[in-house]
């Protein structure tokens, strides 16, 4: 979340200084982003289903970092292809959106699995700390950002901009997320729950849930 909320917020920097001010391509990337957010809410449960929210999530991950490789390659050769960053926003996209409904979906199941082994029911607590985390990752990266661009020489009123800030804009908005991949996939490598553990973890739990019914109507 944080490097996406980074390379998110400097998008309009991006392709307004280091795509010679195209700001209009925004807008088809907008455009992919809704057309993505629709189509996938009838793609993501067969997935799920089929590879299990671990695989699913190291998966996409490692998609998302192949897919940031045009952009970053043609931005460091210094000749931006308008193929390559569009194919680039737009292929993240995509693998964004799934990405963050596994992953809210797995931090779900991280509390159902602390319920099941600990006795401990604590999806509140895991909810409520996983939106504080993203809305201060949300504020960090916005401060982030600015200190990095203050600091290879980003101003305001130029029409262009140093080539050490166009560096560091175009490293924050594809090295930044490849390496919070690459720490997220190492992660979800220890994650306990296969697609197997997923369904008899919810079968135990819905026993565990017939048990204090049962327990509820008899008292």
């Amino acid at each position: 979340m944080f490097a996406f909320q980074i390379s998110n917020s400097l998008r309009m920097y991006f392709f307004k200084y280091n795509m010679g001010g195209r700001t209009d391509l925004i807008t088809y990337i907008g455009y992919a982003s809704t057309f993505v957010g629709f189509a996938l809410v009838a793609f993501i449960q067969p997935f799920v289903k089929k590879t299990g929210k671990r695989a699913g999530i190291i998966g996409i991950e490692a998609l998302a970092i192949l897919v940031t490789l045009p952009m970053l390659v043609t931005g460091l050769k210094g000749a931006y292809a308008i193929s390559a960053v569009m194919f680039t926003y737009i292929a993240i996209t995509f693998t964004w959106t799934i990405n963050n409904m596994l992953s809210r979906s797995a931090v779900l199941d991280s509390a159902n699995y602390a319920q099941m082994t600990l006795g401990i029911n604590g999806t509140a607590l895991v909810n409520s700390t996983f939106t504080f985390v993203n809305k201060c990752c949300q504020a960090f990266s916005m401060f982030f950002s600015g200190i990095i661009l203050s600091a290879t020489g980003y101003n305001k009123d130029a029409v262009e901009q140093t080539p050490g800030c166009l560096k560091a804009i175009l490293l924050l908005c594809t090295v930044g997320p490849i390496i919070a991949y690459v720490f997220s996939i190492a992660a979800m490598y220890f994650y306990p729950l296969t697609r197997k553990g997923e369904v008899e973890m919810q079968e135990k739990l819905d026993k565990m849930s017939f048990v204090n019914l049962e327990d509820d109507l008899i008292l």
